[in-house]
């Protein structure tokens, strides 16, 4: 059943307390094929089209869960039917009015053509109704209504991979409660991150629970110590999990918890003995996501199914919640009816349309004008309107006092940031006085923790710091950070003290100049001839410090990089076209480790992951590579190796060979210095020779990001984490 708008339909009036309903003509000024084109605190517009013509009817009822959840099999028999005119039409437009404010209402629209299928019924399609739709309402003046998705988060915290204990491990402890901490509040930040940058608009509400009993993953080998003996098998991460059983790994329906979740994750959190180094390390994973299927799971023991996320504990937990929980919130609104290319929540591997030789078509666009993994999901979230954020049919509406109406909540200690913690007046629309709202204000930042890493390893830049400490409600007085980006500050018109109001700056964060300016500096170690370019960027964390400038000629565009500290790596992303990291043929990425300690490969070649770096050595230049964002699978590297495919169960197994169209490493020029605890790097990138994407003149704008390792351990960014900063030539 298509969604689309009539040029003549009605106005109809929806007394929730009272029979009485009034009826007027309702003329749509333009064509819109939006399911729902207007949405205010008491009244929407609702659109959709029929098979053959017919009048227009709609059912409605009020509720927070869909039909067919237990408890809510039979609600559509109470449910009012509204008749709109009896001209018969194949488009229909219908304007319900007298809503309550902050309410979601649940509807189905009447189509005598329509034949629901399977899949279709189990969302309460019954012919000659449509399957449920869902809208919420905006809250009264003063107030904010908030999408609240209830997610329950186990933490497995005692699990050891058995085939990995040798006659030298030692006797595991049980997970530390500090341990356990930081994975809550690496999961915190993933919620404040999506609360953020969908506008405060959705809220992760998080209830926490701990499986501490001993497990094992995989077989339990003989001869073991009695220690690790008669373990049950480690439990599966994407089966719905009993909050008030825990112990059960085969819960079923009807759980024994009172609450209805909308979204589960589990981390488990296994452990591998490594008998080189003689200590217990966390394994690493990606993900794995079912979607919110509800009452159309298979598996009906399962049901209502909530979205299921799983991964082990030694990645990056906070990106790892952020791309895998991504594909359940895709799975909310994909239900709720965000289904067409132009009404749609973007799913998260970045690609262009593409048409692959062996594998699935990728018909839609998921790639646009924004950087790597957290910068792309936050450009996502911004997408969606405050409209299609109240059409999600799942959780429940949440209202909370927003008195000035700038989308801040005032005091709400349950949500994630408020005015009070941010330092604004709750009072006034925009604190600064910049002409800057003070949701604006706070979206200056993407709230991105750090960049990817392992959790343990984790370093969070100082403006990062601030806003966590903000938004936690520390009382700890941090200092305006020495360099690098900044937060966005509440009362300071002008956050990075560059002259420029923030509403007006286009980088009010960042307190450089994007310029690339015109030069040909020297390649031979040393900055002499750089001294009388400005800085394009600099940071001063972590015991590292580091201060980048930039210069084009007709032949090359340079970069120099000087740092101090314990730095092992270094990588520069530079986006050609400045149109996105995952968009064209444009993206090159050049990654500079110092040399292993050990049998190091030499340039060219990246020593192994679990090599220790010297942190005495220069930075060597292992890899140029070109990001061609021409395939499903991300990121698509033009390194000339071949491709595998992943199959689906049915699918077949099929490989091609990634293209060679630029040159590789030996076309980069660089002189790598070390003197003391400093480095300097200086980089000359071949300009229009066709040996690199890059091709800079007058006018032309470039995008980069810039990564430091650091210690063989975490890694801090000059500029947001993954984000890229726009730099034009002059």
């Amino acid at each position: 059943m298509k969604h689309t708008v009539s040029t003549a339909a009605l106005v109809l009036v929806f007394a929730a307390c009272s029979s009485v309903v009034a009826a007027v003509e309702f003329a749509p000024k333009s064509y819109d094929a939006r399911p729902v084109s207007f949405l205010s605190s008491t009244a929407a517009v609702v659109n959709w089209e029929t098979a053959q013509p017919c009048e227009t009817r709609i059912q409605i009822r009020e509720g927070t869960f869909p039909a067919g959840t237990p408890g809510y099999e039979t609600v559509w028999e109470k449910a009012r039917e509204i008749k709109g005119l009896e001209e018969k039409t194949t488009s229909h437009a219908i304007m319900l009015t007298g809503l309550t404010p902050a309410t979601r209402y649940y509807y189905r629209v009447y189509d005598p053509g329509y034949e629901p299928n399977e899949s279709e019924t189990l969302w309460a399609a019954a012919a000659p109704w449509s399957r449920e739709r869902a809208f919420a309402t905006f809250a009264a003046p003063g107030e904010k209504a908030i999408i609240r998705i209830p997610v329950k988060v186990l933490i497995v915290t005692n699990v050891i991979d058995l085939k990995t204990v040798t006659k030298n491990s030692t006797t595991p402890e049980p997970m530390p409660e500090a341990d356990i901490e930081m994975y809550k509040r690496e999961l915190r930040q993933t919620a404040l991150y999506y609360w953020v940058n969908s506008g405060m608009r959705y809220w992760i509400d998080y209830d926490f629970f701990i499986d501490p009993q001993w497990q094992r993953a995989g077989p339990e080998p003989p001869a073991l110590d009695d220690f690790y003996t008669g373990w049950p098998p480690l439990r599966g991460g994407l089966r719905v999990f009993d909050s008030a059983d825990i112990p059960n790994h085969k819960a079923a329906w009807p759980l024994k918890e009172n609450t209805i979740y909308t979204g589960q994750v589990v981390v488990r959190c296994t452990r591998l003995w490594n008998d080189e180094k003689k200590v217990w390390i966390y394994q690493r994973s990606g993900g794995g996501t079912f979607g919110a299927n509800w009452m159309g799971w298979a598996d009906k023991t399962q049901c209502p199914a909530p979205g299921r996320s799983a991964f082990l504990g030694g990645s990056d937990i906070a990106w790892l919640m952020a791309h895998e929980y991504k594909h359940q919130y895709e799975s909310q609104h994909r239900h709720s009816g965000l289904e067409r290319e132009d009404d749609r929540t973007i799913f998260c591997h970045f690609a262009p349309p593409f048409n692959p030789p062996m594998g699935r078509v990728w018909r839609w666009c998921t790639a646009y004008s924004h950087g790597r993994h957290f910068d792309g999901i936050a450009y996502q979230l911004r997408t969606l309107s405050q409209v299609q954020y109240m059409r999600n049919m799942f959780g429940d509406v949440y209202t909370t006092k927003d008195a000035d109406g700038d989308g801040v909540p005032d005091d709400d200690p349950r949500l994630l940031l408020d005015e009070k913690r941010f330092g604004s007046d709750p009072e006034e629309l925009s604190t600064d006085g910049s002409g800057l709202t003070d949701l604006e204000k706070i979206m200056l930042s993407k709230w991105v923790p750090a960049v990817n890493t392992n959790s343990r390893d984790k370093l969070l830049s100082p403006a990062y710091k601030m806003l966590w400490n903000r938004a936690t409600g520390g009382t700890e007085t941090l200092v305006r950070p020495a360099a690098g980006y900044l937060p966005p500050f509440a009362m300071i018109r002008d956050s990075d003290e560059d002259g420029i109001d923030d509403a007006d700056d286009p980088y009010p964060l960042y307190p450089w100049e994007p310029v690339i300016k015109r030069g040909t500096p020297t390649i031979d170690g040393t900055l002499g001839d750089w001294k009388e370019l400005p800085t394009l960027g600099a940071l001063a964390a972590s015991g590292v410090t580091a201060e980048l400038r930039t210069a084009y000629d007709h032949d090359y565009l340079y970069y120099a990089i000087q740092c101090s500290g314990p730095v092992t790596s270094l990588t520069l992303v530079i986006d050609a076209d400045a149109d996105g990291f995952t968009v064209g043929n444009d993206n090159l990425r050049l990654v500079f480790t110092a040399p292993a300690k050990e049998n190091d490969p030499g340039e060219g070649t990246n020593p192994p992951r679990t090599a220790e770096l010297d942190l005495k050595g220069k930075l060597l230049l292992r890899d140029a590579a070109i990001h061609m964002a021409t395939d499903r699978s991300w990121p698509h590297w033009d390194n000339g190796k071949p491709f595998r495919n992943r199959p689906k169960k049915g699918e077949e197994q099929w490989e091609f060979q990634r293209p060679k169209i630029f040159g590789d490493w030996h076309d980069i020029k660089y002189v790598s210095t070390v003197s003391g605890n400093s480095k300097i790097l200086e980089i000359a990138v071949p300009n229009g020779t066709g040996k690199t994407p890059v091709q800079i003149g007058p006018g032309h704008t470039a995008a980069i990001c810039v990564d430091i390792g650091v210690n063989n351990t975490g890694t801090v960014s000059i500029y947001e984490p993954q984000t890229l900063f726009r730099t034009t030539a002059e």
